[in-house]
């Protein structure tokens, strides 16, 4: 089983144009003819090292915990080998039609590596459009998030069409 990654960051060459902008050369862009022309800028970050949505993939994938939601338990399952969860911070987030309505850091027991545990959790909502979504954190650092749809509390208010104006 893998995890390397190839190319963390694109190796573009900065340019600065005439008029001030600035664009990232590779391949075939310096006119030689001594190659396949299937260069690629794929790395996780651009030239600049800016983070491409790619990056928060990666994130998930190498993510020290996994999360499920089901039956008012939120279950954890830590993925490292030889960690536990001590210092980590789980915080969890309920957000209804666009807006944080509530949050709070969880008080999970300490997870061996390689444990699942069930943790009882039924998050507090009301709303049409409703979201439950796990944050893990050490220090400043968000390690890893998992967001769940909840079933909305109330019906969307019916589309009623303006009224037409004019001739």
């Amino acid at each position: 089983a893998g995890g390397y990654v190839w190319e963390f960051r694109s190796h573009g060459k900065k340019r600065v144009n005439e008029d001030g902008t600035v664009d990232y050369l590779y391949g075939g862009d310096f006119y030689d003819d001594n190659h396949w022309s299937n260069f690629t800028l794929d790395g996780f970050c651009v030239s600049d090292g800016t983070p491409k949505p790619t990056f928060e993939e990666l994130k998930y994938i190498y993510a020290p915990l996994r999360f499920d939601y089901k039956d008012g338990k939120l279950i954890i399952h830590n993925t490292m080998d030889f960690l536990s969860t001590k210092g980590l911070r789980i915080r969890v987030e309920v957000t209804t039609d666009g807006v944080v309505r509530y949050a709070e850091n969880l008080d999970v027991p300490e997870i061996m590596p390689r444990e699942t545990v069930e943790f009882p959790y039924v998050p507090k909502y009301e709303g049409v459009e409703c979201y439950f979504t796990v944050l893990v954190h050490r220090g400043f650092d968000k390690l890893a998030q998992k967001q769940f749809i909840l079933e909305p509390t109330r019906e969307k208010d019916a589309y009623v069409p303006a009224e037409f104006v004019g001739e």
